[in-house]
């Protein structure tokens, strides 16, 4: 039987391979809401560029269960990875911002430690959306990638 990965395994991975990209800013491993000024700063202000530049991963619910033995399960779910840039009109943000979504992107596609060495979804790349999008008061460049992975999981 092929490897499929958990899906604490794939998460891990998936925030591994985008921390590795350079100059991407903070990386949250799920959904935040920053209830003050020194938690938006915390979560979504990058320390070297005193901007917003975050990236986000959010694992969707299972969209489909194959039964592997008892309680030991295969499902297929949807990844989103939404990333922000602040915009910066005087300097060249899109480009950087575009740079970064690639950057991205390549480490995504393919990466066995994403998709293990299960090949259903591991070729099929990533759905990414482009546009802006306000992160609490700021206009921002944002990215929308999503993914299918397969993970094995124990239903009770």
């Amino acid at each position: 039987m092929a490897t499929v990965p958990t899906l604490a395994t794939i998460l891990s991975n998936v925030k591994t391979q985008i921390e590795a990209v350079s100059s991407i800013g903070n990386v949250l491993d799920r959904p935040r809401d920053a209830v003050n000024p020194e938690d938006f700063d915390t979560l979504f202000i990058d320390t070297t560029s005193g901007t917003v530049r975050c990236w986000i991963i959010d694992i969707g619910t299972s969209d489909a269960l194959e039964d592997v033995a008892g309680n030991l399960f295969i499902t297929t779910r949807t990844v989103t990875v939404e990333g922000f840039l602040a915009f910066n009109q005087t300097d060249n943000s899109q480009s950087t911002f575009q740079a970064l979504v690639d950057a991205v992107q390549s480490k995504i596609n393919g990466n066995s430690s994403i998709f293990g060495t299960y090949p259903l979804f591991a070729d099929t790349g990533t759905s990414i959306q482009v546009d802006f999008a306000t992160l609490g008061n700021v206009l921002c460049h944002h990215a929308s990638i999503q993914f299918l992975v397969e993970s094995t999981e124990v239903v009770s």
